[in-house]
């Protein structure tokens, strides 16, 4: 219960006045041989019917005034006291009913703060795991990015090796070629040197024969000019006994033999001559024998090639096949770095025109936006163009043209 202090509300003995003493309101007091009772609170003021302080014992009047006015007062704070009152019952009802009220609220809210703080310790787990998962994303993500590195670099290792391997076995192929151009023309050299040797050891033996012929025409007639020197002779010694003109008939005779003499010895010179011309006839046959096996040497040299080229253009065939293959089957474009937009190496079946779209050229896409329609020129300078179809010479690349645009250019 609420309890409000009103003051002092009946008379209490203070004894004989003194000056040093303080006296509340109602204290009755003895001064003078007269009694009196204070009406208000002081100290050192003497009673008197003039102080206002103190009034005089023996005015009865005045006293029940005074006591009337008192009562009033205490009725008048009684009536207070019990209007407050009901008004601190109505405030406390009001305070219980607020409490009430206030402890639902704090038990809701204690609820909801249970419910806060799980939902957080939720949310702080959700959280730990999405950290999780972001890192172990991240570290995916960048196992890709090395993945993607790694495969970039192995597409551009072997399309720079498919390229080496390409051009040098192209150049491979030329330089058979060459070879086998080369082989057969000194193989028909050859043949062309063993014909002349052929033709050469013929005329030699024809002259060898010849001078056989004109020697045993030289001995005959050799023979023929000591038969008529031994009947010269015989004659001579027969005409010894005859006329002057034996004598120059034997100096003709001698002349004669003379003359067949040196015919027999020019018929000497021929036959070394034509035994000469015979060893040079043998000497050329041996030669041309030698063309012949050179020629043969060069033929296996040229069927030698020939394999080799047959040998490299197979290994041309499995590189483009090998080509064909990365192209159609291994190579993800879309993951490949772009020159405006299109992929920096196109393949296509065909020389690089507006008729042939390249089989990686990404078309306009209505859907997406993304890409533009194949004119057969150029995205970008240094864009290069396979020509999968072509067995040689089939790379191109972009090059800035003399009207300022780009176009391509066979390498």
């Amino acid at each position: 219960m609420r309890q409000i202090k009103i003051g002092k509300v009946i008379l209490t003995d203070g004894g004989a006045w003194n000056a040093q003493t303080a006296y509340t309101k109602l204290t009755y007091v003895t001064y003078n041989g007269d009694g009196w009772w204070s009406a208000k609170d002081n100290v050192n003021s003497a009673p008197s019917k003039t102080n206002t302080n103190w009034i005089q014992a023996t005015d009865v009047q005045s006293f029940i005034e005074a006591v009337k006015q008192a009562t009033t007062d205490a009725e008048a704070i009684n009536a207070a006291l019990r209007e407050a009152e009901n008004l601190r019952q109505q405030a406390e009802t009001a305070r219980v009913t607020e409490e009430q009220a206030r402890v639902t609220e704090e038990n809701t809210r204690k609820s909801k703060e249970q419910t806060r703080q799980q939902q957080e310790q939720q949310r702080q787990s959700s959280e730990a795991t999405r950290n999780t998962q972001e890192q172990t994303r991240e570290t995916q993500e960048a196992q890709r990015q090395q993945a993607d590195t790694e495969r970039k670099q192995n597409y551009e290792r072997q399309m720079a090796s498919v390229t080496t391997a390409t051009e040098l076995a192209q150049q491979k192929a030329s330089d058979a070629q060459d070879a086998a151009v080369l082989a057969a023309e000194k193989a028909a050299l050859a043949d062309t040197a063993a014909t002349n040797a052929e033709n050469k050891a013929t005329i030699a033996h024809t002259a060898a024969e010849n001078a056989n012929t004109k020697a045993q025409l030289a001995d005959q007639k050799a023979g023929e000019a000591n038969t008529a020197a031994t009947n010269a002779n015989e004659k001579a010694v027969i005409a010894q006994t005859a006329a002057t003109n034996a004598d120059e008939k034997a100096a003709i005779a001698n002349t004669a033999a003379t003359n067949a003499d040196t015919k027999a010895q020019l018929a000497d010179q021929n036959a070394q001559l034509a035994n000469n011309a015979a060893k040079n006839a043998n000497t050329q046959a041996e030669y041309a024998k030698l063309e012949g096996d050179k020629a043969a040497v060069l033929n296996d040299k040229v069927t030698l090639h020939t394999q080799l080229i047959g040998d490299i253009q197979t290994q041309v065939k499995s590189i483009d096949s090998a080509v064909t293959n990365i192209v159609h089957s291994t190579v993800d474009d879309s993951e490949l770095p772009t020159l405006c937009g299109q992929p920096p190496i196109l393949f296509g079946e065909g020389t690089p025109q507006e008729a042939i779209v390249p089989d990686n050229w990404k078309q306009f896409d209505p859907e997406t936006g993304e890409g533009y329609n194949w004119n057969g020129e150029p995205s970008a300078a240094g864009q290069q163009y396979i020509n999968t179809s072509a067995s040689t010479g089939g790379r191109y690349i972009a090059v800035p043209s003399a009207d300022g645009g780009l176009t391509w250019k066979n390498f």
